[in-house]
């Protein structure tokens, strides 16, 4: 963590805040997306945030975050994925430890200090601004159901899993 480039932090507590607290595995280009994203209003993707290559983001979270591969249709059955053909393979993200959590919610992570509550606001906010800019593309309509599954998967974790991060957010604090 110490060795992370200081201006890479914010970013970099984001992905983790993702990486810890999502409802299901997130691939490379969902977490690619939510770097383009920003937390800046109103939602606009931010071609200075742009990745070159999603698994840059391997490299800014070094030793922190592992990739595995996993068949579309056995990643999320219940969903649009089903439809998609076997061949069709997804990189994940996930915590190359359980470790690395334990420690990025403990109080001695200091910075790096990962609240839950902060955490599922922070995906919510990142999810629904994808969200609101996905469906705004003026060809949006035009893509199949496939194909929106496959280059904008964030826009369908929006939209099938935003509810469990708020189920975790205590409306009282987050109004």
């Amino acid at each position: 963590l110490d060795k992370i480039n200081e201006v890479d932090r914010p970013q970099v507590y984001r992905i983790l805040q993702c990486v810890c607290f999502s409802q299901r595995p997130l691939r490379i280009e969902e977490l690619a997306a939510i770097y383009q994203v920003g937390d800046h209003a109103p939602p606009k993707l931010r071609p200075e945030n742009a990745l070159f290559f999603p698994e840059h983001i391997l490299d800014l979270c070094s030793g922190l975050l592992s990739m595995s591969m996993v068949k579309a249709t056995s990643w999320n059955p219940w969903s649009v994925y089903r439809d998609l053909d076997d061949t069709v393979i997804f990189h994940t993200v996930q915590l190359s430890h359980f470790s690395v959590k334990e420690y990025l919610i403990s109080p001695r992570a200091s910075f790096w200090h990962l609240d839950e509550q902060q955490s599922h606001v922070a995906i919510v906010r990142a999810v629904t601004m994808y969200y609101i800019l996905v469906a705004s593309m003026p060809d949006i309509c035009s893509l199949s159901r496939q194909d929106i599954a496959i280059a904008h998967s964030l826009a369908v974790y929006a939209a099938w899993d935003t509810e469990y991060h708020l189920d975790h957010i205590k409306p009282r604090e987050h109004p």
